[in-house]
């Protein structure tokens, strides 16, 4: 098994750097650092966290809480962290709430017994956005990832939902579409309540009535995207055009469109927001809202990398927020 001094020796450095490089020590340089776990990772070195941890309080272990561990949203934002962290000398522990606030809390909780050095969250559901914990919890250290939180004195990392809305809403509306519906999902999101609130004003700033008829709500499974799709298709006067609010909805909307045989975009227009896997195999291949997701998962990473290394304590949220783009393909 490799050790300190195997590390040291193939560098030409002393043990104690290559120690203090392991605890985040300021002395060692960044590219001494990167030198440093390259060798660690090529002799298979593991570091004794919990050695590390009881002579520095630092564990340097990071968790990231995310509400649904099979969107595919969520699974790179995974893979660019505990990318990043592996450069870093971090560890990552994954945490999956599958939207139950329970869960999230019952986390949280536990994370905050000394486990970890920081939180990167992504919250889950809130059916009651004014009554919050989360202020209340003894770790410090959380960064928000794409959904915010009432009232909260964490930072966030987000994306413009609300001109990502607009964007699809302009592309619909020069298209020459003026039914316009959408599959909106679960709104008890800051995510959701943003792209519903956007969705209305896209409407009535072109002009356009908002048919509450023609938007649906449901929970983000394919069971109930399907039955908001086919309840939507199904209406005496059904849309031209139909906004998918999240997709994590679109499987279950391409299934009740294959039932119902509508044909895109001859019978009706399709936007989605993100892609979905494999989209490109889809035909036609789905138009959709761009969230730029490398981008914002280096800089939801930095920023709790930089807040374990202060050691302050939040008192007001920033906001970081990041540009969407709409990639025009074939189904609108």
């Amino acid at each position: 098994m490799a050790t300190i001094k195997d590390i040291a020796q193939k560098l030409g450095i002393s043990d104690a750097t290559v120690s203090r490089a392991f605890t985040g020590n300021s002395y060692v340089s960044d590219e001494l650092k990167k030198k440093i776990f390259e060798v660690a990772k090529e002799l298979n070195y593991r570091p004794n966290t919990l050695a590390i941890g009881l002579r520095t309080r630092k564990t340097n272990i990071i968790a990231l809480i995310v509400p649904n561990i099979s969107n595919p949203i969520y699974i790179e934002l995974v893979k660019h962290i505990e990318r990043f962290s592996s450069n870093d000398g971090y560890s990552v522990i994954l945490c999956n709430t599958d939207e139950n606030i329970e869960k999230e809390k019952a986390h949280l909780e536990m994370l905050s017994a000394g486990l970890v050095d920081g939180v990167i969250l992504v919250p889950c559901t809130r059916e009651k956005p004014e009554e919050e914990y989360i202020n209340s919890i003894s770790l410090s250290k959380i960064v928000l990832f794409n959904r915010n939180i009432n009232n909260c004195k964490f930072d966030i990392v987000k994306a413009d939902h609300y001109k990502g809305v607009f964007l699809a809403i302009e592309h619909f509306i020069q298209k020459g579409y003026k039914r316009i519906g959408a599959i909106a999902g679960n709104i008890n999101t800051s995510v959701g309540r943003e792209r519903f609130k956007a969705f209305n004003d896209a409407l009535r700033s072109f002009g356009l009535k908002v048919n509450n008829e023609l938007i649906k709500y449901g929970d983000f499974s394919v069971g109930s995207s399907f039955n908001m799709t086919m309840e939507l298709l199904k209406i005496e006067n059904p849309p031209e055009a139909i906004l998918i609010f999240n997709n994590a909805l679109t499987k279950g909307f391409i299934e009740a469109l294959k039932k119902q045989k509508i044909k895109v975009p001859e019978d009706l227009a399709v936007i989605a927001i993100d892609d979905i896997e494999n989209g490109n195999l889809v035909e036609p291949v789905l138009t959709f809202v761009k969230q730029p997701l490398y981008e914002m998962s280096k800089k939801v990473y930095e920023i709790l990398i930089e807040k374990i290394n202060e050691n302050k304590k939040p008192v007001r949220q920033n906001i970081h927020l990041f540009p969407v783009e709409l990639i025009k393909r074939g189904s609108c």
